[in-house]
């Protein structure tokens, strides 16, 4: 329908809009109209809003409530609006699929939802400052622009729509020109003359005439000069809009339809996920954060198999700091793993921490779930048991038992350890932890028996295991403590780019992947009874 001059038909060729606009001239005023007008007209089931701030900044943070909303991108990087891209050009082809399945010969939404009477909801993506995505023409900027490409083209028959803002169109060099003309609506306020030359038409000149905040140019019929409409933008003051936004809520709620966006704010650690993982005690999978992605959640997966061990790696408490996020994976990895059934041998070398808010230290965690725990004193006998475990499975070839971890946090504490001496010995004690924990990391992930190890960085890894052991970690958490030198080494990149204090990157290295999730935070009292539950202890 004809909301705020946008009007999303299913069978244009291209269908979407984009506004441009200096900084207080009225894009972000034109956004926001456009945003709640669709939101008092249509109900949550009708319409779905994946809202994308490119420029890291928090512009749709007031929407973080909105039932329409599907998703709110704040503080974000481009990886992450990339992915949404992606994700959207995928629902294309699943809806696509749909009608071809449901209704032969039905070519757009509305002939599907006319033939079927399902209520099939039309996406609108709304994305400001959308040149940030295009500015670089790397790997990334070509993923957007293939993403985009198909969005433009073919999104509008299956009811995906896209609305872009800039205050600039002047640096894209991912974008090809051609495919951002297919938009058919323009929207001009206050511009340098080369955007608006780009996005009128060399041949319109009616956005040079513009002089006042607000005074726009929308243009319906891809800048044809007789289709001009100038207009003056509404204006929504921010306390009639959140007035707004929470009678819709609220009606919403009442018509049982409370749907809550998914608030992606990089600058932020996740929520855990509430509902049970997917693995079981013979397949693990532990989840530690939330995916630059519409995923639900990002995880490891403990395969049975060589190298199927953990590495988590990030700033100790040695330099008076913290990394939280390697805090919470760690505690992610015991609690995931006590839910699903594994036994757990949990050694702690770096004892009582001071810990923000209510949140447990790794000891807490434990005694809240009713996991064995020790200090660095009994890693000899927890070695000796988890070899001896180890050596049982083995014996007989069982390869279906259910799974065992042994946790080793903090082990750069481990004053007495040094690399296992392939020459030394075989009595010579001095030398045997490493011996037996070496003979663990390398035998025991064939038979279900896996071992996290918690460190500071690689310098503390190569003095107490040895560099040549770092190929026994098939799964590699880097912090954001890790020296850039450390990360480049884990990844086998030189290109990771910085890693917030929020973020993890996850190394599947036996898989050649990288991503890039925000982490979850330790447990608290309130959070940890979740996991007990799951786990019947």
């Amino acid at each position: 329908q004809d909301l705020a001059g946008l009007y999303f038909s299913s069978t244009e060729i291209a269908g979407g809009a984009i506004i441009v606009g200096l900084p207080r001239a009225g894009k972000s005023t034109a956004l926001h109209a456009a945003i709640v007008s669709m939101s008092l007209i249509y109900p949550p089931e009708e319409l779905e809003l994946y809202l994308i701030d490119s420029k890291h900044g928090v512009e749709f943070k007031v929407y973080e409530s909105l039932p329409h909303a599907r998703l709110v991108s704040i503080n974000s990087e481009r990886e992450f609006a990339v992915a949404v891209l992606t994700s959207l050009d995928s629902e294309i082809a699943r809806r696509a699929e749909l009608m071809k399945q449901h209704t032969a010969g039905k070519a757009n939404i509305t002939e599907y939802r006319l033939a079927t009477g399902e209520t099939l909801p039309r996406i609108i993506l709304f994305m400001d400052e959308f040149h940030e995505v295009f500015e670089e023409d790397d790997a990334l900027g070509q993923a957007a622009f293939q993403a985009f490409s198909n969005i433009v083209r073919q999104g509008p028959f299956a009811g995906i729509h896209a609305v872009v803002a800039s205050q600039t169109l002047s640096s894209m060099p991912a974008m090809d020109r051609g495919t951002l003309s297919l938009l058919p609506m323009r929207v001009a306020f206050m511009c340098n003359e080369t955007d608006a030359d780009l996005v009128m038409g060399d041949t319109n000149r009616a956005v040079k005439a513009l002089s006042n905040q607000g005074e726009g140019i929308y243009n319906p019929a891809r800048g044809e000069p007789s289709h001009n409409k100038p207009f003056r933008g509404t204006y929504i003051a921010p306390d009639e809009r959140a007035a707004l936004l929470a009678a819709v809520a609220a009606k919403a709620a009442d018509a049982g339809a409370p749907r809550r966006p998914r608030v992606f704010d990089g600058d932020r650690l996740a929520n855990r996920p509430a509902d049970p993982p997917d693995g079981s005690a013979t397949r693990p999978v532990l989840r530690i954060g939330e995916p630059f992605n519409l995923e639900r959640w990002a995880g490891l997966g403990l395969r049975r198999g060589r190298g199927s061990n953990v590495l988590l790696l990030g700033t100790g408490e040695d330099d008076g700091r913290r990394d939280v996020s390697i805090d919470g994976a760690t505690q992610s990895c015991v609690s995931e793993a006590a839910g699903q059934g594994l036994t757990l041998w949990v050694v702690d070398f770096v004892g009582d921490l001071e810990v923000d808010d209510n949140a447990l230290d790794l000891m807490g965690a434990c005694e809240a779930l009713g996991i064995a725990y020790r200090r660095a004193s009994a890693l000899a006998v927890v070695l000796g048991e988890v070899a001896r475990e180890v050596a049982s499975r083995r014996d007989v070839a069982d390869y279906q038992r259910p799974g065992l971890v042994q946790v080793l946090n903090g082990l750069h504490r481990a004053l007495d350890l040094a690399p296992e001496d392939p020459y030394a010995d075989p009595a010579d004690e001095q030398d045997d932890a490493a011996r037996v924990l070496g003979a663990v990391l390398r035998d025991g992930p064939e038979v279900g028996c896996h071992t996290i190890v918690v460190m500071d960085g690689l310098a503390q890894f190569d003095r107490r295991l040895g560099r040549d052991m770092l190929k026994e970690f098939d799964w590699r958490v880097a912090g954001s403590g890790l020296s850039p030198a450390d990360t480049a080494v884990i990844t086998d990149s030189f290109n990771v780019g910085t890693v917030r204090p929020s973020q993890l990157l996850i190394v599947d290295h036996g898989r050649g992947r990288i991503r890039r999730v925000r982490a979850y935070p330790p447990h608290t009292p309130a959070s940890i009874h979740i996991d007990r539950d799951r786990s019947g202890r």
